[in-house]
Parts: C-alpha cells; sequence; structure tokens
C-alpha cells in the first residue's frame, strides 16, 4: 500500500467524499495499482514524486473516479458500498432496467467524470510547455506555383 496515491479509505473519501468504507477500499487496491499504472504514469513523468498541490489533487480525483467506474463493472453488487447500492435498486426500479444496464451506465458516469479529471492533469501538467508562442512558417507557396507538395 505504501506505492498507492490513495493509502486508505480516509483519503479515498477526500476525492470521493460519498464513500467511506475500509472494507470497499481494501476491495478496490488492485484496481488503485492498475489505474496508477494505466492512466497515471503515462501522464505525469515525475509521478509518485510530484509536489504541486493542484495536480496532486487532480491525479487523486482521476484515481478516486475511475476506480469507482472499473469497480462497479468489476466488483460483485454486494461489494459495492451502500452509497453505490441503494442507487442502483432505486434506478433499476424507476426505469425496469437490468442490474447491469445500470452498473454499466453508473460506470460510464464514473469514467467520464475520470476523463475530465485526467484531461485537466494534462492542461496542468503541460502549462510550461504550453506558456509560450507558437511561431508559423512563412508560406513559400506563390500564385505562379503550379503544383502544390505538402
Amino acid at each position: 500500500r505504501q506505492k498507492l496515491f490513495i493509502k486508505n479509505a480516509v483519503e479515498f473519501k477526500r476525492y470521493y467524499g460519498a464513500i467511506n468504507s475500509s472494507y470497499f477500499f481494501n476491495n478496490i487496491v488492485f484496481i488503485i495499482e492498475e489505474v496508477q499504472a494505466d492512466d497515471i504514469k503515462p501522464r505525469v513523468k515525475a509521478f509518485p514524486e510530484v509536489t504541486d498541490e493542484n495536480i496532486l489533487f487532480l491525479i487523486g480525483k482521476a484515481i478516486a473516479y475511475e476506480t469507482l467506474s472499473r469497480a462497479v463493472k468489476q466488483l460483485d453488487y454486494a461489494e459495492l458500498p451502500k452509497g453505490l447500492r441503494n442507487d442502483i435498486p432505486k434506478k433499476i426500479n424507476a426505469k425496469n432496467g437490468k442490474e447491469t444496464d445500470i452498473k454499466n451506465s453508473l460506470s460510464a458516469f464514473f469514467h467520464n467524470k475520470a476523463a475530465q479529471y485526467f484531461l485537466k492533469l494534462e492542461e496542468a501538467n503541460n502549462t510550461t510547455r504550453n506558456a509560450g508562442t507558437y511561431i508559423l512558417n512563412e508560406s513559400t507557396l506563390t500564385e505562379d506555383d503550379k503544383f502544390y507538395m505538402p
């Protein structure tokens, strides 16, 4: 767990406030490891030695939401935290949908939210590169040119 960015249920609650369950956190440790390896390390080259507080917060939010997206799909209904379990039957009864359909839509919601944080993370991580001025090359084409070859 020392290699994890989010090390316990209390830290997970900081990034997604509706869940404060140690049992659930123990079940998703392997998913957090996957998200760090698959989604964070390719985007943040200095991970885990990042010191910028804004980037650290965006990393935590992205990990939390992408972990929830994968957990909803991968874990059994009974292993989900109470807040998520209570929402699923309400939606099933309201829409007469299947549990798998509701879990897929909930997973898509969390995945889309994570994608927003990944985009913000990439923007924050690249601010120094994007701060300059872009200079266009002068065109060498003239009106007399008969052919255009890029």
